[in-house]
């Protein structure tokens, strides 16, 4: 072989076929889908991740605001207002049972869009705001004392107890 032969084991050089086994192709395929797997696998955990810091940095928020809200209705530099603002909402509670519970009627402002004192439950309020304002206001009433005196006229002693409230 002369000039031919070697042109043709150059250029048989430069395109070199292989051919695969069954065994060694069943081999790379099951590979490559480890491979896919794994970076599956890997993506998945990222994108996880990535949505539970998201959802903890939401909820991180979310509970900042409320604290603020919080800080803002009862952290005012006035303790009075303090009390006054505590005892608006806590005061929400019974009058709400009131009306649920107790069949009260729930009040309807008059047509000039005050409270309509025909109902009772505007008159308890009226009741409940003008005594707290006289113990706010009167540096020698006591919330305690009121409490106290309270308690042996209703009958109710309302404290946190070990069972619940008594």
């Amino acid at each position: 072989m002369g000039k031919t032969g070697k042109i043709l084991r150059e250029a048989k050089r430069q395109n070199v076929t292989y051919t695969f086994t069954k065994a060694e192709l069943e081999a790379r395929d099951k590979q490559l889908l480890l491979e896919h797997e794994e970076r599956l696998r890997v993506k998945t955990a990222a994108a996880v991740d990535q949505e539970w810091r998201d959802r903890e940095q939401k909820l991180k928020e979310i509970i900042e605001d409320e604290w603020n809200k919080r800080m803002e209705l009862f952290n005012s530099n006035d303790p009075d207002s303090n009390l006054i603002e505590f005892t608006r909402l806590a005061f929400m509670i019974p009058f709400r049972a009131l009306v649920e519970w107790f069949g009260w009627k729930p009040a309807k402002p008059n047509k000039d869009g005050t409270p309509n004192g025909r109902y009772n439950i505007v008159r308890l309020h009226d009741l409940c705001a003008i005594a707290i304002n006289d113990i706010v206001n009167d540096e020698f009433k006591d919330l305690r004392d009121y409490s106290k005196e309270s308690e042996k006229i209703t009958g109710i002693d309302f404290r946190l107890g070990e069972g619940g409230w008594s």
